[in-house]
């Protein structure tokens, strides 16, 4: 709240939460009215009884510590929760210490995340677990702690593992490496997408991940690959045709899922002859092209 309340007074800009919106503008303001009515006539249409959303194995994370990312991608409803690590806050300008990620992981949850990833860092064992049990206090059941896939980092992860904290083990470059995050009891496995390619060149990286999914399969795991470092849409696409369901991605790939220009050729077509035939000229569109112009950062280094 401390950080949405500062974003607010930086920028001027209205930050919703699910629980209400804060000087909304009036064009806000309208759209959050038409939405609270929608909600009332379905609720009286079903007889008081709001319906399961419609359940899906694909999840997809934002890879992210910008306020403003977030509260843009959050409210689009297609994200499941946030990732960070320390060299991602660093570039976002978020401290990294545990009152840094613990305003971080607040915020992100009133936004709509269902669960914030949060990394710890340290050179041993000791420190590694000092850092990883202060960052699951935040919020037990919302927090999974992210560690490196060393041998730190799972001893670690099976101390967790013994507070039932949720882990994910992450930085896997190779498929035998998700079974040591299987052996330890990880919720996740994290798989750098895009620096598999660079190291081993090619698409070599996406046959690693395949392999990688192929692993967890074989062993009836309930383990999910979280696939990140992606660099390209369709990359996800593919993954997912080998059964990848898992996804972390940056504010620029989640604007590339939206920019395809025939899509937005499509929609403006639609609009005019819209406009034309008595509809009303609504709520101006947010140029997605912009967006991802804006980034935070280079997807080509990460």
């Amino acid at each position: 709240r401390e950080m949405l309340a500062a974003h607010r007074a930086q920028s001027g800009r209205s930050v919703c939460s699910r629980r209400g919106c804060a000087d909304a503008s009036p064009r806000s303001t309208r759209t959050a009215a038409t939405l609270q009515e929608w909600r009332r006539r379905s609720r009286n249409s079903a007889g008081g009884d709001q319906k399961e959303p419609i359940p899906t194995k694909l999840r997809l994370f934002l890879d992210s510590a910008s306020l403003t990312q977030c509260e843009l991608w959050f409210s689009t409803g297609l994200f499941h929760g946030l990732t960070t690590n320390p060299t991602i806050l660093q570039r976002d300008g978020v401290k990294c210490s545990v009152k840094g990620l613990t305003t971080l992981a607040k915020t992100a949850l009133d936004l709509g995340a269902q669960e914030v990833q949060l990394q710890a860092w340290g050179p041993s064992v000791q420190k590694l677990s000092s850092v990883a049990f202060d960052l699951a206090g935040i919020d037990p059941h919302r927090i999974v702690v992210k560690l490196p896939c060393t041998l730190e980092g799972t001893q670690t992860a099976a101390l967790l593992r013994e507070s039932n904290i949720r882990v994910t083990l992450t930085g896997l470059y190779a498929p035998p490496q998700v079974l040591v995050a299987q052996a330890v009891g990880a919720e996740y496995a994290a798989p750098y997408l895009g620096r598999m390619n660079d190291a081993y060149g090619g698409q070599e990286g996406l046959n690693q991940v395949v392999e990688m999914q192929k692993a967890i399969e074989g062993c009836h795991s309930r383990m999910r690959l979280l696939v990140a470092s992606v660099r390209d849409p369709v990359e996800m696409t593919r993954l997912t045709g080998a059964g990848c369901t898992t996804f972390t991605i940056s504010p620029t790939i989640a604007a590339r899922l939206f920019n395809n220009p025939y899509t937005i050729d499509a929609a403006d077509e639609f609009e005019k002859a819209a406009k034309s035939n008595g509809g009303e000229e609504d709520l101006a569109r947010v140029s997605l092209r912009d967006i991802a112009a804006a980034a935070s950062r280079d997807d080509a280094t990460r």
